[in-house]
């Protein structure tokens, strides 16, 4: 029952409901309680109800536009493609540069818009001929190996830019050198380097004019471990801020050190609570940033 003005009758909606718990129940509906409804509620694993309905009367107002803060619904677009998000691949190393350059291109003019590396220092340059890199960004997964493969990266950049690349706004080339020294510890067979050499790393880099992090916050390795979606966000800004202090404590300004950190969160095949929870961790992440003095650099990309 329901009118132009009031919208559906949640009561006769309940009702409904109880009818139908009853019969499932073989008792007479009058028999059911008032809140049997109830008992579709689910709890998740960090004791949050999910009701089995919502309506206009739950909303809350929306946040700010993408790129405002507190990038709820995401951060700077500058850069990413018209749907607001990329879509990454992860590369192996083939038996060449020249064979993992085929895959990359043959990727990249099928859809892809972002690559996800695992390649060697000496292979940087071949793996990346003919990659527009103000338009695919960069992520590395070279373990122990990232500096050299760093210094690879940014030669091979700065050999493109002395040819003539072309790319007149540098802050459009980005990579991510996803350094973990917090959370590879909780990771089985992962390896990375020191959090003081990450450090002197990220310090060099942030002096550049490309966008370039060296941190990831990696809150998928606590989720592997059965961690809940509060208690991975919770894991992860965690890190985050490990990282950023450590980053200040080298004489980095508070912006800086929060544009060093990235975040790579778990999707499951539960969309809509993956959503929330990317956005929940966005609205941390800000906050962060905001209790720093830096509310402008709270928009960490996801990952």
């Amino acid at each position: 029952m329901s009118s132009p003005t009031t919208g559906p009758d949640l009561n006769s909606w309940y009702a409904a409901v109880g009818a139908v718990l009853a019969k499932a129940a073989r008792k007479d509906p009058s028999e059911m309680p008032e809140d049997a409804w109830r008992s579709l509620v689910t709890t998740t694993r960090d004791g949050i109800e999910v009701n089995p309905l919502y309506t206009r009367a739950d909303e809350t107002a929306e946040r700010p536009a993408p790129g405002a803060f507190p990038y709820v619904r995401g951060g700077d677009r500058t850069g990413l493609p018209e749907n607001g998000w990329h879509v990454s691949a992860r590369v192996e190393a083939g038996d060449s540069a020249s064979d993992t350059n085929t895959a990359v291109l043959d990727l990249l003019n099928q859809g892809v818009s972002a690559l996800w590396l695992r390649v060697s220092a000496a292979d940087v340059a071949g793996v990346l001929k003919d990659v527009y890199l103000d338009l695919a960004p960069v992520t590395f997964d070279v373990g122990a190996d990232v500096v050299e493969v760093a210094e690879a990266f940014l030669a091979h950049v700065d050999e493109r830019r002395a040819a003539g690349d072309g790319v007149t706004d540098r802050a459009a080339i980005v990579a991510d050198l996803g350094v973990a020294p917090v959370t590879a510890a909780y990771a089985a067979g992962s390896e990375t380097i020191g959090l003081d050499a990450a450090v002197r790393l990220a310090a060099q880099v942030s002096e550049r004019e490309e966008t370039i992090r060296t941190f990831v916050a990696d809150g998928t390795v606590f989720h592997a471990d059965g961690a809940g979606d509060a208690q991975e966000l919770a894991y992860a800004v965690a890190a985050g801020l490990e990282y950023v202090r450590a980053l200040m404590r080298a004489g980095l300004s508070a912006a800086d050190a929060l544009r060093q950190v990235s975040f790579r969160l778990a999707a499951t095949d539960d969309q809509f609570q993956s959503i929330a929870k990317f956005r929940a961790g966005r609205l941390l992440w800000a906050r962060v940033a905001e209790l720093l003095g830096a509310p402008e650099a709270g928009d960490a990309p996801q990952h």
